[in-house]
């Protein structure tokens, strides 16, 4: 069985073809299961945007905002696809356990684009302002 490799977008022109951008729009809507056993669910894990890296960035020297930040943007109900948290939700994030929260919060990073030592560096960013 041979694997089926979707093809190359064209650009026909400087501003890309309505397929190239199609295949953008989509991009960001793929997500990966991960698991919270605490909990007892599964949140999908979807890629912020560059908006909402950028919006979150302001926040990165305080965990207990931009760790809620992070996860109301990335977090999505896997069977609904909707969000599985509100800005409602951020002082019950900010305030839930962080051996639970910090897992998640990395895995969302890292799905959307950090590298692992990028991770690292914001973590200890975020314990010398503590």
């Amino acid at each position: 069985m041979t694997a089926t490799k979707k093809a190359p977008a064209k650009a026909t022109n400087g501003n890309g073809s309505p397929d190239l951008r199609e295949r953008i729009r989509e991009s960001g809507a793929k997500g990966f299961l991960h698991e919270v056993g605490e909990w007892g669910v599964e949140i999908e894990l979807r890629s912020m945007s560059i908006r909402q890296k950028d919006k979150l960035s302001d926040q990165s020297d305080d965990l207990g905002a931009f760790a809620p930040g992070v996860l109301i943007a990335t977090c999505f109900d896997p069977t609904s696809g909707e969000p599985m948290f509100t800005k409602d939700d951020t002082d019950l994030l900010a305030d839930a356990p962080a051996s639970i929260i910090e897992p998640l919060l990395l895995a969302a990073l890292k799905k959307s684009g950090m590298s692992d030592d990028d991770l690292a560096a914001s973590i200890e960013s975020g314990k010398e302002g503590s």
